[in-house]
């Protein structure tokens, strides 16, 4: 270790690191750096921009945001970065950027790969409500995709889903709009009413695994970090039904058996069909019986668990709401869903009915 430490000190390799640091620690050829970091910019990915090696580096170190004699300067051939640091970051913005690449590329082949299987979705979510629903144009022929929020690849949602205790996979994913139902008031409940503006809806997400129907949203911690806050996890045989109208509208009611310990929802969802259709295959699997589904424009439910709190709900075919959309209205302890008129039942084409021997598609 002497001799070693003899030799560096009298072939001036230390001075020639301490010059390094000083200046331009890192140099390479224009190509080189190119070829290396231009996923970075968009310009250059492109392919509509044109210009000369040194005008592609300039590019790209702009487009990240450093500025010329700061963090990098240009050669006659050779691109030079003064900071160490300023290199580990180019690094970690390629690897994010390649990682993001393979999702979208394993984001293409799922789809391609289970075509047939969300084809054959497709036609088992229209049974569910052929012949019993008027339908948005916009959702008869939309494509099946189940996971919309790609939630497979959020640590978070996974953290939750592992809490179950066993291995789930996700059958869908969504936004949800839920109604807040408060059922008749008491005297104080009215009083407070008069002063406090309560929320009437409450956004959140709603997933389906082959095992629990979940509704969360996310939220910022004490230590202002995104955590999970959790509605409900329900069991699929703790699911007695849902409610649907014979109307074109984005609601549904799903009711929940008394151990399930949660109150009935009443949820808006732009791909209710299949929410639905996807929640009647999971239940058949869990449990070896159908789901009940009932398609009716008035029910009552309970919306308190500790007493009885009955909330009607209604619908109502009315024109003067514009088509795909839908308003509701709460008044006092009864709910009324105006709906747009739809396609009738009578007027909507089935899906092409694929098999899974079908070796077309």
């Amino acid at each position: 270790l002497k001799e070693v430490r003899r030799q560096v000190k009298y072939l001036g390799l230390l001075e020639n690191v301490k010059v390094r640091r000083a200046g331009y620690a890192f140099r390479e050829k224009f190509v080189r750096f190119v070829y290396r970091y231009k996923c970075l910019c968009p310009k250059l990915n492109n392919g509509r921009f044109r210009g000369t090696d040194a005008q592609m580096c300039q590019a790209i170190c702009e487009h990240i945001g450093w500025r010329a004699g700061d963090e990098f300067l240009l050669g006659k051939s050779k691109i030079f970065i003064q900071l160490a640091a300023s290199l580990f970051l180019l690094e970690d913005l390629i690897e994010r950027r390649r990682n993001s690449a393979a999702i979208i590329i394993q984001k293409a082949y799922r789809r391609f790969k289970n075509r047939k299987k969300y084809l054959i979705l497709r036609y088992k979510c229209y049974e569910v409500v052929a012949g019993k629903k008027e339908r948005r144009r916009a959702s008869i022929k939309r494509d099946y995709r189940g996971d919309y929020l790609d939630f497979r690849y959020n640590n978070l949602v996974q953290g939750l889903i592992r809490q179950s205790g066993r291995k789930e996979d996700i059958q869908f994913a969504d936004r949800s709009k839920v109604a807040i139902l408060r059922g008749k008031k008491s005297l104080f409940g009215l009083i407070r009413s008069a002063f406090v503006k309560e929320d009437q809806f409450s956004h959140r997400f709603l997933l389906l695994t082959d095992g629990h129907l979940y509704s969360f949203s996310f939220a910022q911690d004490e230590m202002n970090k995104t955590v999970v806050k959790l509605y409900f996890r329900v069991p699929l045989n703790q699911i007695t039904g849902v409610t649907l109208s014979t109307y074109a509208d984005n609601y549904a009611i799903i009711h929940f058996a008394p151990a399930a310990r949660t109150v009935d929802v009443l949820q808006a969802c732009r791909r209710k069909t299949e929410l639905v259709g996807l929640l009647s295959i999971a239940y058949n699997k869990a449990t070896s019986r159908n789901l009940p589904i009932k398609f009716q424009n008035k029910v009552t439910i309970n919306v308190s668990l500790k007493s009885q709190k009955p909330v009607d709900i209604s619908w109502i075919r009315d024109p003067s709401v514009a088509p795909g959309g839908q308003t509701i209205k709460l008044i006092r302890h009864n709910v009324r869903v105006h709906a747009p008129p739809g396609i009738p039942p009578s007027r909507v084409e089935p899906p092409p009915k694929i098999t899974e021997t079908d070796k077309s598609v």
